[in-house]
């Protein structure tokens, strides 16, 4: 018997890229595509490991693009399992339905949830009736929904490692695939990932992980995440050069045998294309500095590989002196959007070093940092002069590029839900949060201790 399931995840429907110069449909496009190939390949289900849509306060057009992308498979009579991811729910911890409850009420998909109460996860089977379940059998294979655990992602997971045990009760289980909306910490450095110990944990009650939440494509064997179908951050585009392969992957489960063998490949679905494009303003000097930039880019871009459905991202590079060539960014991103055409330019000028600061300081121009450097240390100076409880030396450069992070998120104008969920899973901020706890509580016992010290005094 082989069965065989496309996964997919982290289609964040809804979601405003580049100031809403990007078009939404192009994420509907990209799971429609996903859902044509899963039809034409006669699958057993189709696996949405979580995050469907941006927010979990949608726009009515944007529940209407789900719809109309899962009523084919509706139609067709192939089954949608699917977890909520944390961009589809408000918190963790809320009890408010979601749209992706809505879709699962409606019967788009199913949606898997393993609710945690004090003495643990509620496994349960799913219910037809109710339309409620942790797990369903299908085709001979369990599936799993796991969904986003948040920062107790590793203690989680063995809890639900111990629960599925205890559920076998030493019998074999059937071929398992849990859906988990997680990142491995050694790349998304978050206390909400996993790590090895913890994925090999689980291995022993389930044959397969599908994962979402980190965007990039990643395959440990038998645990894959396909990444994102559509560029949801430009920088997801890849290399055209030596593209890898991302956006879906497709599960065989071969039951032939006396053990199934699970396997998968990562395949790649047809996005917005994204072109980058380095420019060095070095040589460019004199009189009318603004005029002569738009002018050679402009010249130099047209050389290039471009439509007018591209994205463009122009890094500008060299020396340039801001201040004289009145460079305004937004202003050069639509004049290339007209002139070029593109249906949208970012420009990017991190890369760049000023001369004018040399002019001003005496420090020779070679020595000059580039405008990120300068940022860098002025958040490390800043953290220096001004020290957070319970933050060594050693977390300094991981609080630094946090808040780089944070400045670009607000210049791409990323959604205060996007940036919120940033800094809660970043563990340098988990471990300000418990120092400054505990600092506090120790000022609430001294305070105690004093104010029962003077008690005694005046007896």
């Amino acid at each position: 018997m082989l069965r065989k399931f496309i996964h997919c995840s982290d289609l964040h429907i809804g979601r405003q890229r580049l100031e809403g110069k990007l078009p939404e449909s192009d994420l509907a496009r990209a799971f429609a595509y996903i859902v044509r190939y899963t039809i034409e390949k006669k699958a057993d289900g189709l696996l949405i490991a979580g995050d469907l849509f941006d927010s979990s306060s949608i726009q009515p057009p944007h529940l209407q693009m789900a719809v109309d992308c899962l009523a084919p498979l509706k139609e067709a009579g192939i089954p949608v399992f699917a977890i909520e991811g944390n961009h589809d729910r408000p918190s963790l911890s809320s009890t408010i339905p979601t749209w992706v409850r809505y879709l699962n009420d409606q019967g788009y998909l199913h949606l898997l949830t393993i609710p945690f109460t004090a003495d643990g996860p509620e496994i349960t089977p799913w219910d037809p009736e109710t339309r409620r379940g942790s797990y369903i059998d299908y085709c001979g294979i369990r599936i799993i929904g796991a969904g986003y655990l948040g920062a107790g992602t590793a203690r989680r997971m063995r809890s639900i490692a111990e629960a599925l045990e205890k559920m076998d009760d030493g019998q074999a289980h059937p071929p398992t695939i849990m859906l988990l909306h997680a990142g491995p910490e050694y790349i998304v450095h978050e206390t909400g990932g996993y790590d090895r110990e913890s994925l090999e944990f689980i291995r022993g009650v389930v044959d397969f992980v599908a994962l979402g939440h980190i965007h990039k494509p990643l395959h440990h064997g038998w645990a894959v995440n396909p990444g994102t179908a559509e560029n949801i951050r430009l920088e997801e585009a890849g290399n055209p050069v030596n593209p890898i392969p991302r956006g879906m992957a497709e599960i065989t489960v071969d039951c032939n045998g006396s053990k199934p063998v699970f396997t998968a490949e990562i395949l790649p679905v047809p996005r917005r294309p994204v072109v980058d494009v380095h420019f060095d303003c070095t040589p460019l000097s004199g009189r009318n500095l603004s005029d002569k930039i738009r002018r050679e880019l402009l010249e130099y871009i047209r050389t290039k590989d471009v439509t007018p459905e591209t994205v463009m991202r122009v890094h500008l590079t060299g020396s340039l002196n801001l201040a004289r060539a009145g460079l305004d960014p937004v202003e050069l991103a639509a004049f290339l959007e007209e002139q070029v055409p593109v249906i949208a330019a970012d420009i990017v000028m991190t890369q760049l070093n000023q001369p004018l600061a040399a002019e001003l300081s005496g420090v020779p121009e070679e020595s000059v940092l580039s405008r990120e450097s300068i940022e860098r240390q002025a958040f490390a100076e800043l953290l220096h002069d001004t020290p957070l409880p319970g933050l060594d030396d050693g977390a300094v450069p991981d609080l630094v590029q946090l808040l780089m992070d944070l400045k670009e998120d607000v210049r791409l104008e990323v959604s205060a839900e996007e940036i919120l969920d940033r800094i809660n899973r970043h563990p340098v901020i988990g471990h300000l949060a418990r120092k400054l706890t505990e600092e506090r509580e120790r000022e609430a016992k001294s305070a105690v201790e004093v104010a029962v010290g003077g008690e005694t005094d005046d007896h």
